[in-house]
């Protein structure tokens, strides 16, 4: 298979082109800094590397050609720094402007030389702050900042099944991986002995094993019925104090401090929502098809990713 990839240096994209190459897979990737990626990403005779700016055109699109799959990972991390106006803005365009440039450039050539497949990056921040109420890919759509970023994003990439390409949406939860993303972060205070439960800690968090967003990829590649949303979450639904306890058990910490939502407000802002947002998420599409989950449950999940590390 000949895949192009965008975003292939953030947390699923470095796992991704590993995963693709060991397949035996011919992966192209699209960079702002071709060097850089070079380096994260190894040499490798399968594996290139171009320049380009997926949210501005130039001439990356012309490479756009030929390929069975196109994988759009692009956006800027939620988690990076405080929500100003700015980095709000900087959020909801290095999704939507990626994703239509993409689009724009599938659309560029003739159909022969355009992918068969489609699979852009999504979001269960979709579905907004939703209490106990179970979300399946039918859900409708929350009204948060989150939420109308999602669908925006989206809709960017849906413009694609006009041109015959097959669109699969992931709707990625936290994904969780002790090298990057958001498991790192919520790490942290653990190992200093004040760790706990966000907010009240009765909020479900939907997450996935990174191995397991990397199975739904392969997946979603395989299965050409398979199309429009997909939620990326693991079938086990967790709540936030639940959470906490299974990862300070994993840490050797206690997890007796809570984070309240108004001292998170004044540390983050407005970040603080989508983070003690509660979204009980469910996987249907990926339980229809019966896909084999390597981590359902949290405590198998937390202990391959720790476990090791601190001598489990």
């Amino acid at each position: 298979m000949r895949m192009f990839i965008t975003g292939a240096t953030g947390q699923i994209g470095r796992r991704l082109v590993a995963d693709r190459l060991a397949r035996g897979d011919d992966v192209w990737v699209l960079s702002r800094d071709a060097a850089r990626a070079s380096t994260l990403l190894g040499d490798h005779p399968r594996l290139k590397v171009i320049h380009g700016d997926p949210t501005q055109p130039g001439p990356w699109q012309a490479e756009l050609a030929g390929f069975d799959s196109v994988v759009n990972l692009a956006g800027a991390n939620i988690a990076d720094r405080r929500w100003t106006a700015a980095f709000k803005n900087l959020i909801l365009t290095s999704r939507v402007q990626s994703t239509s440039q993409l689009v724009q450039s599938i659309k560029e050539h003739s159909s022969p030389d355009r992918p068969a497949t489609l699979i852009n990056a999504s979001a269960t921040g979709y579905y907004g702050d939703r209490g106990d109420q179970a979300l399946d890919e039918q859900s409708s759509p929350g009204n948060d900042f989150l939420a109308r970023v999602v669908v925006d994003w989206e809709q960017q990439a849906h413009q694609a099944q006009d041109l015959g390409v097959r669109v699969v949406l992931l709707r990625n939860g936290a994904v969780l991986d002790s090298e990057a993303g958001a498991l790192k972060k919520m790490m942290l205070p653990f190992k200093l002995f004040a760790g706990g439960p966000l907010g009240n800690g009765s909020q479900y968090l939907p997450w996935i094993h990174w191995h397991d967003v990397i199975g739904l990829i392969d997946l979603a590649l395989r299965q050409t019925e398979l199309e429009g949303p997909v939620n990326a979450v693991a079938p086990e639904s967790v709540r936030q104090r639940d959470f906490a306890k299974q990862l300070g058990a994993a840490l050797h910490r206690p997890s007796w401090m809570p984070a309240p939502k108004f001292v998170m407000r004044l540390a983050l802002g407005e970040m603080a929502n989508a983070l003690t947002a509660s979204q009980c998420v469910i996987p249907a599409k990926a339980v229809r098809l019966g896909y084999a989950y390597q981590y359902p449950l949290l405590s198998g999940a937390l202990n391959s990713l720790l476990g090791v590390q601190h001598g489990r």
